[in-house]
């Protein structure tokens, strides 16, 4: 399933009770949607899960914790001696500089682009877009610190295209190509694909997907101090200068999906957050990469959570006790258990995104969803309705029966996919983006067909309207990249 060396939870001194109270919590958390776990004691895969219809090959938008790979390929850089920390950021783009660029950038080092201390007291990257005419590189230079660089945190993803940039410069090939034989080709092998801001640089501070093992995976690279499979992959110590707090972050700027918790208080590194145990990936919505030390553990999760801390909280005061990650050595009264460990497999086996209780009450055939009469009714074109203003959001739905199946056929800006629905359970379809959707009716007239994103942590609801052929798009959590539709799949 995974090719990473596995164990059972009671081998590795890890209490499945803990593991199966975190499932629990997550089951009663409203706010958050899980998509998977993985889970690593002493180098073994002790737990894994994917909650249906995800999993294990799967490529996952990884959002923000696609920095921690940027992290991972400036310490092959500097390690092989392409680039040093101390040198200037503009140095390595010299057909920039010029009368137009502020003098404190020119004192902006790799060292402040890899530990968001650049001097901004904000996030740049729209007013690097605009400055730079749509290349953020030459806006990022243009917009001046507002502090002395090394002063002060903001999260600014312009800091990190530019370090994605710098070290795609110096290597003369993208991000994803100088990682492949490097880490890539090392982990387990997988589907992975990186978006592009521009042609030919891939973007650095977000838009790489990898399934969850390549996340795990990493974790365990940091844990061992850079080792995988007996050999050193990475310069040593350059884990633990990652992972050092490099600036303070009390207050924190824009951090990934407006967190404000006390695990974003915790300090920064090199494109890694300090928890306050360990420290990690992250990436919006609970894309996480969680290292503990203290634990000799890892953990792995994709999901669309609402509210992050939360889902870190359980992990704290679940999951790390579990572990053995408390003083004490674990879970008070609670010890590994092999009869527990069995039940915690079955559960692992059936978990499951749950069904919205208005499409589970629908039952084929009574009429709720297109199927019996009236059926031909909600075959046609619809159009968008002016009020939808979510971005980004589909420009035309064309509803068919095909044989017992029932097609909406969404198109946005020259993408087109299809998504195969019907009652009360997900239908998978794969295609330009990958998708598991459902309909059903809301009242006469009215179709609500929910497309829940197989590559993404987002769900798109598209209500369709028989009196006027119009529909409405929201989403239950906007992407945060506006464009079009094929954002939300993995790239080739």
């Amino acid at each position: 399933m995974s090719q990473l060396p596995s164990a059972a939870p009671a081998s590795q001194g890890t209490a499945s009770v803990g593991v199966m109270a975190f499932l629990d919590a997550m089951g009663r958390d409203a706010g958050t949607e899980m998509h998977s776990l993985m889970v690593m004691k002493h180098g073994q895969l002790v737990a894994a899960g994917w909650w249906a219809p995800f999993g294990p090959q799967r490529p996952h938008l990884l959002y923000s914790l696609s920095k921690s790979f940027t992290s991972t390929a400036l310490g092959f850089a500097v390690g092989e001696g392409l680039v040093r920390l101390d040198e200037r950021a503009l140095d390595c783009f010299p057909e920039l500089d010029g009368s137009h660029v502020p003098e404190a950038v020119r004192r902006i080092t790799v060292h402040h682009l890899a530990s968001m201390a650049t001097g901004h007291t904000a996030d740049m990257w729209e007013a690097s877009l605009e400055l730079g005419d749509g290349d953020p590189v030459r806006g990022f230079f243009r917009c001046a610190p507002d502090r002395e660089p090394g002063s002060v945190f903001a999260y600014n993803q312009s800091a990190t295209y530019t370090l994605a940039a710098v070290l795609q410069r110096r290597a003369g090939t993208t991000l994803t190509q100088y990682l492949r034989p490097r880490l890539f080709d090392r982990f387990p092998p997988v589907r992975l694909g990186w978006q592009q801001q521009q042609e030919g640089v891939d973007m650095g501070f977000s838009g790489l997907f990898a399934p969850t093992v390549t996340a795990a995976s990493l974790g365990e690279l940091y844990l061992r101090d850079g080792r995988w499979g007996g050999r050193q992959l990475l310069p040593p110590g350059w884990a633990a200068l990652a992972s050092s707090p490099h600036v303070p972050t009390a207050n924190p700027v824009d951090a990934p999906g407006g967190s404000r918790g006390p695990d974003w208080l915790q300090g920064y590194g090199y494109q890694f957050w300090l928890s306050r145990h360990g420290f990690r990936g992250d990436g919006a919505l609970g894309q996480f990469c969680l290292v503990l030390p203290e634990a000799d553990a890892v953990v792995a999760i994709t999901s669309r959570s609402h509210d992050t801390q939360a889902l870190l909280d359980a992990v704290w005061e679940h999951l790390l006790p579990a572990l053995g990650g408390r003083p004490g050595g674990g879970m008070p009264g609670v010890g590994p258990d092999p009869e527990a460990d069995a039940e915690l497999a079955q559960r692992l086996a059936r978990l499951a995104v749950p069904v919205p209780a208005a499409a589970s009450r629908v039952q084929e055939g009574d009429g709720a969803v297109p199927g019996t009469p009236g059926a031909g009714d909600w075959c046609g074109a619809y159009r968008r309705a002016p009020r939808t203003t979510d971005q980004p959001h589909p420009l035309a739905v064309e509803v068919r029966r095909d044989g017992a199946h029932w097609l909406a056929e969404i198109s946005d800006q020259g993408v087109r996919f299809e998504a195969r629905f019907g009652p009360s359970r997900w239908s998978v379809s794969e295609g330009a983006v990958p998708n598991a959707a459902l309909g059903w009716q809301l009242a006469p007239g009215r179709l609500r067909l929910r497309v829940m994103m197989l590559e993404a942590p987002h769900i798109l609801d598209l209500d369709l309207s028989t009196e006027d052929r119009t529909f409405e798009a929201s989403w239950s959590s906007v992407p945060l990249r506006a464009g079009t539709l094929a954002y939300l799949a993995c790239p080739d």
